[in-house]
């Protein structure tokens, strides 16, 4: 099983067949990771402005990850939860 799990969560006004993406990790740290996202189609993601689509990322290990202080993830803080601005 992945460590991450990174998905969209339609708007509701989203058509979810549209938002199709990969993801891979591009960069990691002991403090840090980046990942790059690789729409099918850039323009379906956050369409309607006033509806934006939102990115989730689930820390599916709470033991190989650690939170801003060095603790390890308790169940509140596996998740992280953005706001997808409207693609080009």
């Amino acid at each position: 099983m992945p460590a991450l799990d990174v998905k969209i969560i339609p708007g509701s006004l989203s058509d979810e067949s549209k938002l199709s993406f990969k993801w891979e990790l591009i960069e990691y740290s002991g403090t840090s990771m980046k990942i790059q996202l690789l729409f099918d189609d850039a323009v379906q993601i956050s369409a309607i402005e006033e509806d934006l689509d939102t990115l989730v990322v689930v820390f599916r290990s709470m033991y190989i990850f650690f939170d801003e202080n060095g603790k390890f993830l308790d169940e509140e803080n596996r998740f992280l939860t953005k706001k997808l601005p409207r693609q080009l």
